[in-house]
C-alpha cells in the first residue's frame, strides 16, 4: 500500500495516509517527488517530549463553581489550564454530580445501541499531533477478540481494548444544557477516546444518548 507517514519528534506516528483504488497515482508520485530530499540527510533524530508537571491539588470548590458554570464544552480545556491540572485529575476531583467511573469496556454497549438504534454519534480520537472526530451513524460493529471494530464504508475504527484502563462518564454544563460524554483512558492516564451523541450548537444534546450514558 502506498501512503504518506508523518511522525512527531518521539518517533510516534501522528497521521497516516493510504491511496485507495481510485486514488491519482500521478499526482501521488508528483507530491513525493516535490517533497522527496535531493541530498542525503543526516540520521534522524528521535527526541522524547519533556514530561509535563500539573497541580498535585487545586481549590476544589473555586474548581467546581468553574466546572459548574461552563458555557460551552471547549471552556474545559481553558480549565484545565488556569489550575493547571490533568484531565483525568480533573474528572476523578470533581465528583460524581459531574463525572464517574464505569466498566472500561463501555464503548461496546455505546457503539453496539448507536449501530441498532441508528443514533448519530461523535467520536474523538487523538495523540499529540492529531485529532480524528466522526460524526454521524456507525452500522458494523465488529468484535474481534480484544479489538473492537467499526467497520464502515466511510468510517473504519479500531480500538485495543487493552490499552482501555478507565473509562468515565463525564457531565459538563453548556448554554444548550448538559452535554455528556464517555471517556476512556490508557494505563498512562492519557486519552484514547470520547464519545458524545451528536448534536449541533444551539441544540440540546439527543435525549436517546443521555438515556444510554445514564445506563452505563
Amino acid at each position: 500500500m502506498r501512503s504518506f507517514q508523518f511522525f512527531d519528534q518521539a518517533g510516534d506516528a501522528i497521521l497516516k495516509i493510504y491511496l485507495q483504488e481510485k486514488s491519482n497515482q500521478d499526482a501521488y508520485d508528483n507530491m513525493v517527488d516535490s517533497y522527496r530530499q535531493k541530498k542525503k540527510s543526516d540520521p534522524i533524530q528521535v527526541l522524547p517530549f519533556e514530561p509535563q508537571t500539573y497541580a498535585s491539588a487545586v481549590d476544589r470548590e473555586a474548581f467546581a463553581k468553574d466546572w459548574e458554570n461552563m458555557k460551552d464544552t471547549h471552556d474545559f480545556f481553558g480549565m484545565l489550564r488556569k489550575y493547571n491540572v490533568h484531565r483525568l485529575d480533573a474528572i476523578k476531583w470533581i465528583g460524581e454530580k459531574w463525572a464517574y467511573p464505569v466498566d472500561r469496556l463501555s464503548s461496546r454497549k455505546i457503539l453496539e445501541v448507536a449501530s441498532d438504534e441508528k443514533m448519530p454519534i461523535m467520536i474523538f480520537a487523538g495523540n499529540k499531533g492529531n485529532i480524528q472526530i466522526h460524526q454521524g451513524k456507525v452500522r458494523t460493529i465488529r468484535q474481534l477478540g480484544d479489538w473492537l471494530n467499526v467497520m464502515d464504508p466511510d468510517f473504519n475504527m479500531h480500538m485495543d481494548e487493552t490499552c482501555i484502563a478507565e473509562a468515565w462518564v463525564v457531565h459538563k454544563n453548556t448554554d444548550d444544557g448538559l452535554v455528556s460524554s464517555l471517556e476512556l483512558f490508557g494505563k498512562d492516564g492519557e486519552m484514547i477516546a470520547q464519545l458524545f451523541g451528536l448534536r449541533k450548537p444551539g441544540l440540546p444534546q439527543n435525549e436517546r444518548w443521555k438515556n444510554l450514558i445514564d445506563s452505563l
